[in-house]
């Protein structure tokens, strides 16, 4: 019986033993926390846009019929602007330096002023950022011109090519977008802005920078540098 007895409490004792062996520590166990990644919006303007580039138009203006501006920036974070205000006889004044974009990406910062960053287009912001709405909001957008890329496209803004008698060429680039239409003028490898002063059909008069371009149909008149040119429209 004693015999029995002893046999029975071994095999409890090794059934415990076997079981304390077998459950799991709790106080060695450590879990790790899964990594946090920070998420990237693909979607601002900074990184989905085609930004780098020209823009030019006519921004409203208190004390003139408007301003003549052209914004270039650059894809290293320069940016050139020039503004001429029309009907003034000051010269007109160009700035350069780098802009900053806004911690969501959408807006960029160009002396003090602000401008909202589309597909082709800046839209100038009121003084506490705002974008412009109502009847005066496409007063405030600058349109976006490319000169070597002759199938470059953007709505009321048209690429065109004159030649004069030596078939030397001109580029011009019209903007009707703003209140006052503008065009960009490129002679010798500069550029110059001029503003619409009066239009007809098919045509207008243009001034600015030194240079007056009368336009009619596919034929244009261009005066300035001392001289005179007849012009025609290259198909």
């Amino acid at each position: 019986m004693k015999t029995s007895v002893n046999l029975f409490s071994l095999a409890v004792t090794g059934m415990l033993l076997f079981s304390a062996c077998n459950e799991p520590t709790q106080r060695n166990v450590q879990t790790t926390e899964p990594a946090t990644t920070t998420n990237v919006d693909m979607h601002t303007s900074k990184i989905s846009v085609d930004w780098a580039g020209k823009y030019f138009g006519v921004l409203p203006c208190a004390s003139c019929p408007g301003i003549n501006t052209t914004i270039t920036l650059g894809e290293d974070g320069t940016y050139v602007k020039t503004v001429e205000y029309l009907e003034s006889d000051d010269t007109p004044e160009t700035t350069q330096g780098n802009f900053t974009w806004d911690d969501e990406g959408r807006t960029i910062s160009i002396d003090e002023n602000r401008y909202l960053v589309g597909e082709n287009q800046l839209k100038a912001l009121d003084m506490q950022n705002n974008v412009i709405e109502g009847e005066l909001a496409e007063n405030y957008v600058l349109t976006k011109v490319n000169y070597s890329d002759p199938e470059f496209q953007m709505e009321g803004v048209h690429h065109n090519t004159f030649v004069d008698e030596s078939q030397k060429e001109y580029k011009v680039v019209f903007n009707t977008n703003p209140a006052i239409p503008t065009a960009l003028l490129m002679v010798d490898g500069k550029e110059y802005m001029l503003s619409q002063s009066s239009a007809w059909a098919k045509g207008g008069e243009y001034a600015g920078d030194g240079w007056h371009m009368h336009v009619q149909g596919d034929e244009a008149k261009l005066k300035g540098a001392g001289k005179e040119v007849k012009m025609q429209r290259k198909q």
